[in-house]
C-alpha cells in the first residue's frame, strides 16, 4: 500500500511538472496584418465623409413594406444563408472535437471471457501443473489516458480552429450581405420593369389618341391616308414592346422567390400592389478607407484565414517536438465470477510515456516547409483582397456618381419631351406643322420615358452594389470596436433562434 502511494505521488509531482511546462508553444506567433491604405476615396464626390451611426438595415429608409418583408423572408430562409450558417456550426463543432484533446481520456471497459486449452498444445499453461485448462475471465475498470501538450501541439490546433470558426462566421455574413443585396436589387429592377411599362401602357394610350385625331382629321378631308398608316405603324410598335418587358418581369419575379425560398405563384400576392420606384439619397456617408477592413466579409475571411494558416505552422513545428502522455487504469479482475467484485481482485496502474519521432525520412520539416508556404500564400491572399475592395468600393462610388447625373439629365430631357409633344400635336391640329413632326415628338418622349425609367432603375442598383461594396452598411467606431470584442460563438445565431 506504502509503495502505491509513492507510485502515486511521483506520478502527481511529474504530471505537475508537465502541466508547468506545458504554457510552451512552438511556431510561429500571429501577427493581424496592418496594410497601407488611401486617407480616402478618390471617388467620394457626392458622398458625405462623416461615419453614421450603424446602418446594416439600410433597405429599411425606404419605408417600402414589401422590400423589408421580402428581405426578412430571405435572411430567414434562404438556402444559401442557411447553409453559411450550418457551416459555422460545423466549424464550431469541429473546435470542440478538436480542443477535447486538452483533457483527459477515459475510457470504461467490461469484459468477460472462457478459454479452454489443449492438452497437447504449444501454450505454457498447459505444462503447469495443477492449472485446469479450462480458463474463465471476468474484467471490469477504467482507462485513463492524457497527453500534456508541452509544445503547443493541440494548442495551435485549437488557435487554427477558432480562426476557421471566425471565417466561416465572417462568410456566413457575407452570404447574407449578397443575399439581401440581391433580393433588393432584384426588387427595384422589377419595380422599374413595372415602370416601364406604365409607361409604356401611357404612350400606347396618346399613341392611340393620335390615331383617333388623324382618323378624324382624315374624314374630314384635311389629310392624307398615308399619315393614318404611320401613326397606326407606330402605335403596333409600341405595343409589340410590351411582351418583352412582361417577360423580363416575370424572370425576375421568379428571381426573387428562388432567393426567398418560395415557388414563384407564391409572389404573385405580395408584388400585387403597385409601388412607385423608390429614389435613393443624393448624398451618403461613406466613411473611410480604413472602416471597409472592419466591415467588407470577404476581408474578415482573408484575415482569419491567414490567421488559421499561421496557426497550422505552429501544428507542423510541434510535431518535431517529443510528446508526453501520462496513462492509468482502476478496476477489478478475476477468474471467478464470485469474487470478481471482493476488494482482493482491485488492481491499478500509472505510468507515463513519451513520444518522439527520431527520425522520418524529412517529413516533418516537409510539412512544416508546406505550411508555411501556405501561410505565405494565405497572406498573399489577404493583400489581393484588399486590392480588389478598395478597387471595388472605388468604382462603386464612381457608378453610384454618374448614374446619379445620368438620371438628373434624362429627368430634364423626359419634361422638355412632353413639352414637344403637346406643342407638336397643337400645331399639327392647327395646320402650322406637318404629321411627321408629332411622330418624332412621340417617339423622342417614349425614348426619354423609356430611358429616365432605366436610369432611375440603374441608379438604385448602383446604390446597392455601393453598399456591398463598403459592407453592408456604415458604423461608427466605437460600434465596430464592440463588434471586435463580441465572443466568436455569437456571430451567428443557432437554428430556431
Amino acid at each position: 500500500m506504502i509503495r502505491n502511494e509513492k507510485v502515486l505521488r511521483h506520478c502527481m509531482l511529474l504530471a505537475a511538472l508537465l502541466v508547468t511546462l506545458s504554457g510552451c508553444t512552438v511556431g510561429p506567433t500571429y501577427q493581424a496584418p496592418q496594410p497601407a491604405l488611401p486617407a480616402q476615396w478618390q471617388g467620394a464626390s457626392g458622398a458625405s465623409g462623416a461615419i453614421a451611426q450603424q446602418d446594416n438595415l439600410w433597405w429599411e429608409r425606404f419605408n417600402d413594406p414589401v422590400l423589408t418583408r421580402l428581405i426578412e423572408q430571405a435572411l430567414a430562409a434562404n438556402h444559401d444563408v442557411r447553409i453559411a450558417g450550418l457551416k459555422v456550426q460545423q466549424a464550431q463543432a469541429m473546435r470542440a472535437a478538436v480542443s477535447g484533446a486538452l483533457y483527459p481520456g477515459v475510457d470504461a471497459l467490461t469484459s468477460t471471457n472462457r478459454d479452454s486449452f489443449s492438452e497437447n498444445g504449444p501454450d505454457p499453461i498447459a505444462f503447469l501443473p495443477g492449472v485446469p485448462l479450462d480458463q474463465h475471465g471476468y474484467r471490469m475498470g477504467l482507462n485513463m489516458a492524457w497527453e500534456i501538450d508541452l509544445f503547443g501541439y493541440t494548442r495551435r490546433q485549437v488557435e487554427a480552429a477558432d480562426a476557421r470558426i471566425g471565417q466561416s462566421a465572417a462568410l456566413a455574413r457575407g452570404a447574407q450581405l449578397a443575399v439581401v443585396a440581391e433580393v433588393a436589387s432584384s426588387y427595384f429592377e422589377w419595380r422599374g420593369l413595372q415602370k416601364r411599362m406604365a409607361i409604356m401602357r401611357q404612350n400606347i394610350a396618346l399613341q392611340e389618341s393620335t390615331v383617333d385625331l388623324v382618323q378624324r382629321q382624315l374624314n374630314a378631308g384635311l389629310v392624307s391616308d398615308f399619315d393614318l398608316q404611320r401613326a397606326e405603324a407606330q402605335l403596333q410598335g409600341t405595343r409589340a414592346a410590351l411582351p418583352t418587358l412582361r417577360s423580363a418581369s416575370a424572370a425576375v419575379q421568379n428571381r426573387l422567390a428562388v432567393l426567398i425560398a418560395q415557388m414563384p405563384a407564391q409572389l404573385d400576392r405580395e408584388l400585387a400592389a403597385s409601388e412607385a420606384l423608390p429614389t435613393p439619397p443624393e448624398r451618403i456617408p461613406v466613411g473611410l478607407p480604413s472602416e471597409v477592413l472592419r466591415q467588407r466579409p470577404d476581408i474578415m475571411a482573408a484575415e482569419r484565414a491567414m490567421a488559421s494558416a499561421t496557426a497550422q505552422v505552429g501544428v507542423a513545428t510541434a510535431a518535431l517536438f517529443p510528446r508526453f502522455s501520462l496513462t492509468g487504469s482502476v478496476g477489478v479482475a478475476s477468474s471467478h465470477s464470485d469474487n470478481w467484485l471482493d476488494a482482493d481482485s482491485s488492481f491499478h496502474g500509472l505510468g507515463a510515456r513519451l513520444d518522439w519521432p527520431l527520425f522520418a525520412g524529412g517529413a516533418l520539416r516537409a510539412n512544416i516547409a508546406a505550411a508555411s508556404l501556405r501561410d505565405d500564400e494565405a497572406a498573399l491572399r489577404y493583400e489581393q483582397v484588399v486590392l480588389q475592395s478598395l478597387a471595388e468600393v472605388e468604382s462603386a462610388l464612381v457608378a453610384f456618381r454618374e448614374a446619379h447625373q445620368r438620371r438628373q439629365g434624362l429627368a430634364r430631357a423626359a419634361n422638355t419631351s412632353a413639352d414637344v409633344v403637346r406643342l407638336a400635336r397643337r400645331q399639327y391640329t392647327a395646320g402650322v406643322a406637318d404629321f411627321l413632326a408629332v411622330l418624332d415628338a412621340e417617339r423622342e418622349l417614349q425614348s426619354a420615358q423609356d430611358q429616365l425609367a432605366q436610369a432611375e432603375t440603374a441608379n438604385l442598383l448602383e446604390w446597392v452594389l455601393l453598399y456591398r461594396a463598403m459592407g453592408g452598411g456604415w458604423t461608427d467606431s466605437a460600434a465596430v470596436a464592440r463588434a471586435d470584442q463580441a465572443p466568436v460563438d455569437n456571430l451567428w445565431p443557432a437554428p430556431g433562434n
